[in-house]
């Protein structure tokens, strides 16, 4: 994303980007706004969190990818 962005914007739009679970845990839809940020770190990650429906399934392979990442630092 280049220079665009500080550390301190683009962890504060992470921290915020919030999802909601559905009932009867079908899985997760975005509650949070677009930004020019938000489509960034889309465009960047190859994820869709803004108009994309989440599985339960897919959430979980998310987290755990992440908490993957920060085993191999």
């Amino acid at each position: 994303m280049g220079n665009k962005y500080t550390c301190n914007e683009i962890l504060g739009t992470l921290r915020s980007m919030q999802v909601t679970l559905l009932p009867k845990e079908s899985g997760y839809i975005p509650s949070y706004r677009r930004t020019d940020l938000t489509d960034d770190l889309h465009k960047a990650f190859g994820f869709h969190t803004d108009y994309e429906f989440i599985s339960k399934s897919a959430m979980r392979s998310i987290i755990k990818s992440t908490k993957t990442e920060e085993v191999k630092k």
